[in-house]
């Protein structure tokens, strides 16, 4: 052992061609390699922090192009709810560009991994063939919705809501998450939100019901022929929009009000059960819009004007109307100004002994007249313009069902109105 470590030692003092000891020479190169080691790492380190921060710019751009892109859009797209298809078969055929680069779509990256319902700007884009106006579904007042494709296959509807809302990011999430807790067979799945669009631009991300809604089915059916809506099917309808918004305020802590309840709103599946869309979006719309203008109300009832909180009576109020569409076929709407809107037409024809010829004519099937009367009573005590009066979903469900229940706590018939 001895030798052995003589002989190592006289080996490393021994000198080398260039004159220097073997010792010294190994560590001198160690150091050198350490040294060039340290400067490779902080000019790797340098560059690395550079190239991120050039993507980060990209992506900034990228949002602020996809949200300019996205306006023109919105102010270009036909939309006309797909009546441009001339039938009720509407063709949601999403040509979904396939062709993003890698660098572009990172989907994983902004997914919330444990509750999977966060989706980035990206994954939006891509759904909606980036914000095609051939997707648009529907553009209101607030909001705009899209068809989309998800990149798993799944048939989705976008809504952007108004750049107007003036909720900060963390508010918007915990209204996101207090609506996708809900959940109800006749209120439509919120799958997700996303909150990376500029300008304030929040979305929702739904999932889609694959049969239109309400109001292509009861205003776009061609003149001439009869609507598949029979009587049966309308009031399968009306019980499940009554199911869920008595879901909504009844049964829900802290309540849930709708506050744009319309047919438009109203999904229908293939066996024709209702699903209830964009529900509780009026905590998140601009403040200085009030409970008349949201509930688009004709009729002289106390909350036109008002700058009142909404409150479940104007979703019963929306109801009413709903209901009344449902029965007449007639668009709520009084676009044409020598006619009267639709709750006054009702009235006056109840008025007159002809409430039978309320009926949508599209009906192939008739009700029978106290069915008929009894609908229509529901929806006159709905649009009661005394607020009080109106009952409440709750009580509107009891009244559904198929026997009298129509009489006000006095025993006495409300509206005024001789059926």
């Amino acid at each position: 052992m001895a030798y052995n470590s003589s002989s190592i030692h006289e080996w490393l003092s021994s000198r080398t061609a260039l004159g220097v000891k073997l010792w010294l020479l190994i560590l001198t190169s160690v150091l050198v390699f350490l040294l060039f080691l340290v400067i490779f790492t902080f000019i790797f380190h340098v560059c690395f922090r550079q190239r991120r921060r050039n993507w980060n710019s990209r992506g900034y751009d990228r949002e602020a192009a996809i949200s300019t892109e996205m306006e023109m859009n919105i102010k270009n797209g036909s939309v006309d709810r797909f009546s441009r298809h001339g039938s009720l078969n509407i063709q949601r055929s999403i040509v979904t560009n396939w062709e993003y680069s890698a660098g572009q779509y990172f989907p994983a990256a902004c997914k919330d991994q444990w509750r999977r319902n966060i989706f980035a700007l990206d994954e939006i884009v891509l759904a909606t063939n980036g914000f095609s106006g051939e997707n648009v579904i529907s553009i209101e007042d607030f909001d705009v919705d899209y068809f989309g494709n998800l990149v798993d296959g799944s048939k989705v509807i976008i809504k952007i809501l108004s750049a107007n809302n003036s909720l900060g990011e963390n508010e918007f999430i915990r209204e996101a998450e207090r609506i996708q807790h809900v959940s109800h067979k006749n209120l439509i799945k919120l799958l997700g939100y996303c909150t990376q669009g500029i300008a304030n631009n929040r979305m929702f991300v739904y999932k889609n019901v694959d049969n239109g809604n309400l109001h292509q089915w009861l205003h776009e059916c061609p003149q001439n022929d009869f609507s598949p809506l029979t009587w049966s099917i309308r009031m399968n309808i009306v019980q499940g929009i009554a199911k869920g918004l008595a879901y909504l305020h009844e049964d829900v802590e802290p309540q849930i009000l709708h506050g744009r309840l319309r047919s438009s709103c109203i999904l229908l599946d293939q066996q024709w059960n209702p699903k209830i869309a964009s529900f509780g979006l009026v905590e998140l719309l601009p403040s200085e819009y009030s409970a008349g203008a949201l509930v688009g109300e004709t009729h002289e009832s106390l909350e036109i004007g008002s700058t009142n909180p909404f409150t479940e009576q104007n979703d019963v109020y929306s109801f009413g109307i709903l209901l009344m569409e449902i029965i007449t076929g007639r668009a709520p709407e009084n676009c044409n100004q020598s006619q009267p809107d639709l709750i006054e037409w009702v009235k006056s024809m109840i008025g007159s002994q002809k409430a039978v010829e309320t009926v949508d004519s599209k009906m192939e099937e008739k009700p029978s007249s106290k069915q008929l009367k009894r609908m229509l009573l529901i929806a006159l005590r709905c649009v009661d313009p005394d607020v009080l009066h109106r009952p409440t979903m709750g009580q509107i469900l009891l009244m559904l069902q198929p026997r009298d229940l129509l009489l006000a706590d006095g025993g006495e018939i409300r509206t005024g109105e001789s059926l």
